[in-house]
């Protein structure tokens, strides 16, 4: 049995939508809503909405936190949830996508054709259908280029670099396997951002391999858990969190090349954004650069003391 997990934080209308077209999607699977500590009234919301979508021939189940533990933190959640019912497969779906086809037949066949992979699935805007992620590469993503040559004509399936967690399948051994040693799938550590890679490498460390597939696209909205990619915190953790991955998954070599370019960079990037544009988001991206930069370098998990919510 496949399991979807769908994590919301402060987003229930949008989480809803999600929802209504799972339920009039056509295939063998449930759904597992994990309500991440929002403040916007949304376990009501969800429950109420849950109520109106009992009638559609699926399973939903609400997980409650009465925190919010990150996006790593609320889907350990989900996947933990998701094994207690019985799932063979975890399909990690964001809130603000939705299969681009009712039909999950072609899916299921992908994942049945390849038991030792974690597989993601090919991601298109979900105004203009343009494709947004295809795969990338590793560790070109630490040095600021991820571009990856993507495969012509699209094959069903590919290798890449590490898979976006937004439309990502799990299956259950890998799962069971990385609780067992991470005491979680995801690493909660990391909070926010870049838990998706780290978890990419720690599975290809295992054996499993990565595999992009257009069998079955997604439409994707965009980032709406951080408030949009303007806003202090992706920048925040992604700044901390790049400095985790090259310190845990790089050889000497590349991880010296990282952080002789790493540290410049990422502050000079910050302060010609300041110049460009003196406005009062520019001086907390800046803010959050540094705080980035010396909490990576100090060795500091978690949440961010500047996060609220």
């Amino acid at each position: 049995m496949l399991s979807i997990v769908v994590l919301n934080w402060n987003a229930w209308e949008q989480t809803l939508k999600c929802l209504g077209v799972l339920g009039h999607s056509r295939g063998e699977f449930h759904v597992v809503i994990v309500e991440n500590g929002s403040r916007d009234g949304s376990r009501e919301k969800l429950e109420r909405g849950l109520e109106n979508l009992s009638g559609n021939q699926k399973a939903f189940h609400l997980v409650v936190s009465e925190s919010n533990r990150g996006f790593a933190g609320g889907c350990n959640l989900g996947i933990k949830r998701s094994l207690e019912l019985g799932a063979s497969h975890i399909f990690l779906l964001n809130n603000d996508a939705w299969p681009d086809s009712p039909e999950f037949a072609k899916l299921m066949d992908v994942i049945e054709s390849h038991p030792k992979a974690l597989i993601g699935c090919l991601t298109l805007n979900a105004e203009t259908g343009r494709e947004e992620f295809t795969g990338a590469s590793w560790p070109g993503v630490l040095f600021g280029n991820a571009k990856f040559a993507t495969p012509e004509p699209r094959p069903e399936v590919w290798e890449s670099g590490y898979l976006e967690g937004s439309a990502l399948i799990l299956p259950k051994d890998f799962c069971e396997t990385a609780i067992q040693e991470r005491d979680g799938v995801f690493d909660e550590s990391l909070f926010l951002y870049c838990e998706d890679v780290d978890l990419a490498l720690y599975a290809k460390s295992k054996g499993f391999r990565c595999l992009m597939t257009s069998a079955f696209p997604i439409r994707h909205m965009g980032s709406h858990s951080s408030s949009g990619n303007l806003r202090p915190l992706p920048f925040y953790y992604i700044t901390r969190n790049r400095i985790q991955l090259a310190n845990r998954w790089l050889g000497l070599p590349y991880r010296l090349a990282f952080h002789l370019y790493y540290l410049p960079s990422r502050f000079l990037l910050a302060v010609w954004r300041l110049l460009r544009n003196r406005s009062g988001s520019s001086f907390k991206i800046l803010q959050a650069v540094s705080d980035g930069l010396v909490d990576g370098y100090r060795n500091v998990r978690g949440k961010w003391k500047r996060h609220l919510g």
